[in-house]
């Protein structure tokens, strides 16, 4: 079982702040950084950018319009194993993330609400925190490449 999350900030090194402030990234005495136990990211398509609109190409290939991207890096967030087990609500509301994960359910109660592109999430820290669910349904409904675990 595992907890799957999309966070977003304006560059890589706002996410590794949070990651190391929320003991997501452990540092050592020489600067070291480690992933915690059950804990695992992915940038966004490999890239940290998400698509809101593939590019059009004509019958040879060449781009006609570009693709347009969301601004900022987004990271796909999985908590598994001990952590998720630590983590989860044992009689969840619903399905949602927000419902089964106590730092979910966390960040949606002490966070600003907004939304991107279409997009709901809570801001925290500096980070914003998107369902994966709800960022993947979006990409996919505009054509753009969604992410997943492989």
């Amino acid at each position: 079982m595992s907890i799957d999350l999309v966070l977003w900030g304006q560059t890589r090194a706002d996410f590794v702040t949070f990651a190391v402030a929320n003991g997501l990234l452990i540092e050592d005495a020489e600067g070291n950084r480690t992933q915690r136990e059950g804990f695992t990211f992915s940038w966004w398509n490999g890239s940290g950018n998400l698509m809101t609109a593939p590019g059009t190409y004509d019958e040879l290939g060449v781009e006609l319009t570009p693709p347009t991207f969301a601004p900022g890096q987004f990271t796909l967030l999985r908590i598994y194993g001990d952590f998720f087990n630590q983590d989860r609500i044992d009689d969840p509301v619903d399905d949602e993330a927000w419902s089964r994960s106590k730092v979910a359910r966390y960040i949606k109660n002490n966070g600003t609400p907004g939304s991107i592109v279409g997009l709901p999430y809570y801001q925290f820290d500096g980070i914003r925190v998107f369902t994966y669910e709800a960022v993947q349904q979006e990409v996919l409904s505009r054509g753009a490449p969604g992410h997943m675990w492989l």
